[in-house]
């Protein structure tokens, strides 16, 4: 499962002051950015998605967060948050996580997580 896979290496991430030892993630540029992407990422939770890890906030550094069930709907998903933190839709087919990844305004990311070559290649 992506999630499975995926968490052990985000709560890994040392987020904190960009000078201190072990420190692998530093701050935002501005607080007022990481406030954005904590109500964001708490907005989506409010709104039915799942917090898997993260989401905790202390001035402008944002701990690294995945969140599961996320919504097309949801500001996370719709908009480019340029935070730490990565919304996970599940398809249940694959005509249906094309739609899904063609129905946005950006086109910066995405991916796509299958067993089924075949089906990774429509993409």
């Amino acid at each position: 499962d992506l999630i499975e896979s995926l968490t052990p290496g985000v709560e890994a991430i040392s987020a904190g002051d960009q000078l201190a030892e072990g420190t692998q993630m530093g701050p935002m540029v501005r607080t007022s950015d990481a406030e954005r992407v904590h109500q964001w990422i708490h907005e989506a939770v409010d709104q039915g998605a799942r917090l898997v890890c993260g989401g905790d906030r202390e001035g402008a550094v944002v701990q690294p967060t995945i969140l599961d069930n996320a919504t097309a709907d949801m500001r996370v998903v719709r908009d480019e948050i340029f935070g730490p933190a990565v919304a996970v839709l599940r398809a249940p087919t694959v005509d249906r996580a094309i739609h899904m990844a063609n129905d946005t305004n950006y086109g910066l990311s995405a991916g796509v997580f299958t067993k089924d070559v075949d089906a990774a290649m429509k993409f």
